[in-house]
């Protein structure tokens, strides 16, 4: 998993606050190595989750981090690869007709296409 990968997950799993809860290990760490000034940001994207250019500026400031602290890194990346193992998402499309269009989660996903 690159760090831009590992930057947007750990972002994303901040603002939904799942870090906080579940993820404690990751999230102190990063907290630690994190400037004063760019905790600001961490801070606000936990008080507006839904703000992508937080989101997008938290990811940049991790993605600094982690290529600043290969260890940190890689040790972010073997425990996110746990918390995605345990995740599985199941989704199902059934269509009938020509010219369909479906759209779903996809990024490491097994697609499996049946005619």
């Amino acid at each position: 998993m690159d760090l831009i990968s590992i930057a947007t997950f750990i972002s994303l799993e901040i603002a939904s606050g799942f870090l906080k809860e579940h993820g404690k290990e990751i999230y102190g760490k990063l907290k630690e190595v994190i400037r004063p000034d760019e905790l600001i940001t961490l801070n606000l994207l936990e008080n507006q989750p839904g703000s992508l250019e937080l989101q997008k500026q938290v990811a940049g400031v991790i993605g600094t981090q982690l290529a600043a602290n290969p260890n940190l890194a890689r040790e972010c990346e073997a425990i996110l690869k746990e918390f995605q193992a345990a995740i599985s998402i199941q989704n199902q499309i059934t269509q009938t007709g020509d010219g369909n269009v479906a759209m779903q989660e996809i990024l490491g996903s097994h697609i499996n296409i049946n005619k």
